[in-house]
Formats: C-alpha cells, structure tokens, sequence
C-alpha cells in the first residue's frame, strides 16, 4: 500500500528500515474497526434544525473506544497526557508541522536527497 511505501522510504532516510518495514509497524491500524465515519451535526438545515441524534451516539461511541484504548494498551499514560497528546499532534495536523505533509514519498526523497545536496555545498 501507500502508507507501507511511505514508511519504508522514511525508515530509510532515519536509518531504521530493519524495525519498520509497513506502516502497521508504527502504528497499530485497522482499517475495519479504526474509522469512524460521522453523520451531520444537524438533521435538517440550520439555524432552526435540531441535532442529529445519530451524531451523538457515533461520538459516544468513539469516546468509549478510545477509553478502552487506553485502560489496554497505555495503562502508564494519564488522561492528561492523552489530552496533551492529541493536542500535540492536532497541532502538527494544523500547521502541516509533520514528514507527511509530503505529496507522496517520491516528494519526500527529492526532498532529502537535495537537502543532502545543500548541506554539502554548505560546508
């Protein structure tokens, strides 16, 4: 796929291809039960629609996925530091502060490989 494309090409260029060779290596996804698609906030047309029920019960049942994470796979981490986490990385999301705000990862290689190129010059 893409991503294990990706990722093998970042593991690369960080000189750690031998522990991640597919994107499940890094993060643990599944595409049948980690996507959660959501119906819209409103039922009808605003400013006089009410709230779509169906709305809320998809982000209850988020929440309480993600509360299950959590208590099994990161027992050591707080709330507070899962609070601070997502905010961390909603941040990268926003500013595009993160390796794939790349194209793809041909992009990314060009990329490297002419800031290599640079570096060089430079010194």
């Amino acid at each position: 796929s893409k991503l294990d494309e990706m990722t093998c090409n970042a593991a690369k260029l960080e000189d750690c291809e031998e522990k991640y060779k597919s994107f499940r290596d890094m993060v643990s996804f599944d595409p049948e039960t980690d996507i959660y698609f959501f119906p819209s906030l409103w039922k009808g047309d605003p400013p006089m629609a009410p709230v779509n029920p169906g709305y809320s019960e998809r982000v209850q049942e988020l929440k309480t996925r993600v509360l299950k994470l959590m208590e099994t796979k990161n027992a050591s981490r707080s709330i507070s530091k899962f609070i601070t986490h997502m905010s961390d990385v909603w941040e990268a999301v926003l500013y595009e502060n993160f390796v794939f705000c790349f194209k793809n990862s041909l992009e990314l290689s060009a990329y490297m490989a002419l800031e290599s190129k640079v570096n060089e010059w430079s010194w």
